[in-house]
C-alpha cells in the first residue's frame, strides 16, 4: 500500500513539474519561453529576442491585429517571469549599450538620431519613418498601454527595462526618430512591451 502511494506520489510530481515548465533555451538561435519559440539576434557582443514577448499574462493590441505587436505587460507582471539560466530583462545600460552597437555615439535620457536608429526599428507599420532593421532587432511600433486604453500606434516603440524604466522610440512631429527613458514602474497601469537579453 505503502509503495503505490509512493508511486502515486512520485508520478504527480514528475507530470506537476513537466506542466510548469515554461522555458528552455533551444539553441544559439532559437530560444522557447512559455511555448512559443523566439529568434535571437546578436547585437554588440550580446543575445537579444527580436521578437516582443507574447507569453504568461499581459494583453495583446486591438484582438492581436497586430501579431507583431506581441503582448503588452505591467512592470510587476514582468517582475513575475521566470526565464531560462543566463537570459534577462534588459537593464538601462544594456538598452545604451545596445544603441551605442548601431552607432549612436552620445547617448543620454534623450537623444534624435534618425540614421541609426531606423537599424532598430522595423521596415513595416511606423507611420512617417520606416526603419532598416540592419540591427536585426525588429522594434515594431506597438506604443503603449495606459490605464487598459492603448496609444495610437505607428510611431512609438516601447520596452520595460529591468529598473522599471520605459526605453522609448518614437517618431518625432518634425520626421525625426528620438529615443529616450521614462520612469513608470510606480504606475500600475502602464503596459510595454518586453524583451529579453543574455551576456
Amino acid at each position: 500500500m505503502r509503495s503505490r502511494y509512493y508511486l502515486t506520489g512520485l508520478l504527480f510530481i514528475i507530470l506537476f513539474n513537466s506542466s510548469c515548465k515554461k522555458e528552455e533555451t533551444i539553441d544559439d538561435t532559437h530560444i522557447k519561453l512559455y511555448g512559443k519559440t523566439y529568434n535571437i539576434v546578436k547585437i554588440g557582443g550580446k543575445s537579444w529576442t527580436n521578437a516582443n514577448f507574447e507569453g504568461a499574462e499581459g494583453v495583446y493590441r486591438d484582438n492581436n491585429n497586430h501579431p507583431e505587436y506581441g503582448k503588452f505587460y505591467t512592470y510587476a507582471e514582468v517582475k513575475a517571469l521566470k526565464l531560462p539560466k543566463g537570459w534577462r530583462l534588459p537593464t538601462k545600460k544594456d538598452f545604451v549599450d545596445l544603441t551605442k552597437a548601431i552607432g549612436v555615439t552620445d547617448v543620454n535620457d534623450q537623444i534624435i538620431d534618425v540614421t541609426s536608429l531606423k537599424k532598430l526599428t522595423s521596415s513595416t507599420l511606423w507611420r512617417y519613418i520606416p526603419g532598416n532593421n540592419q540591427s536585426g532587432f525588429n522594434a515594431y511600433p506597438g506604443g503603449y498601454y495606459f490605464d487598459s486604453v492603448p496609444s495610437i500606434d505607428g510611431t512609438i516603440a516601447q520596452f520595460w527595462t529591468a529598473e522599471g524604466l520605459g526605453f522609448r522610440i518614437q517618431e518625432n512631429y518634425n520626421n525625426n526618430l528620438k529615443l529616450m527613458f521614462y520612469s513608470d514602474n510606480d504606475d500600475p497601469g502602464i503596459r510595454y512591451n518586453i524583451r529579453f537579453i543574455k551576456d
